[in-house]
């Protein structure tokens, strides 16, 4: 997975105007809101976007590398 803004500083951060900064977070939240409406559906939906159990593995897998490459 491409982490995204993984080089923007506090300070670059800083810079940006508040509805950057309010645009950034809301595609967070979009983001968080379609992984978690996507793996309910695979657990206890009817899998109506046919996700494969390979695909959300290798998904949040990603996000465990991410951390431990921060620690």
């Amino acid at each position: 997975m491409h982490l995204q803004h993984h080089s923007i500083t506090q300070e670059q951060w800083n810079t940006l105007s508040l509805c950057e900064q309010l645009g950034n977070i809301g595609s967070e939240v979009g983001r968080a809101l379609s992984a978690r409406e996507i793996t309910c559906d695979y657990f206890v939906g009817g899998n109506e976007y046919s996700t494969e159990g390979d695909s959300l593995d290798r998904y949040f897998l990603q996000f465990a590398q991410a951390a431990r490459l921060n620690r």
